[in-house]
């Protein structure tokens, strides 16, 4: 029985982290023994959660994700502003990240000719 080994080679990454746009500022952030996770204002609670949540005894006003989720270079992408304007934030990060982690690796995506892979976690 023959083995076959398969070879992968992570060569690129990038990625957005509570506090946070890209791992390099995790890495300073987490070293000082900070979090990225604040607690949230009230006018931040009121605009983005109905009332039965905020005000239930049981929820904490803490929390922390990406920020510029509405700077998006839609042309860049090939989106027009319409497009742009109703895809999913989720999405539009996915391509930014997933484009960064390319120039981190150092190459263009534009120009690659090989099986590539981008692994995504939410």
């Amino acid at each position: 029985m023959t083995d076959i080994i398969n070879k992968i080679a992570v060569i690129g990454f990038s990625g957005a982290f509570p506090g946070v746009d890209n791992a390099y500022d995790l890495w300073n952030l987490t070293s000082t023994g900070s979090l990225g996770i604040k607690k949230s204002n009230q006018d931040q609670i009121a605009k983005n959660l109905p009332d039965d949540i905020a005000n239930n005894t049981n929820f904490i006003p803490f929390g922390g994700g990406p920020s510029n989720f509405k700077n998006f270079d839609a042309s860049f992408f090939g989106y027009s502003p319409k497009e742009a304007k109703y895809l999913d934030p989720q999405i539009r990060k996915a391509l930014e990240y997933s484009w960064h982690a390319f120039e981190h690796a150092g190459y263009c995506p534009n120009g690659i000719n090989l099986p590539v892979g981008v692994y995504i976690m939410v």
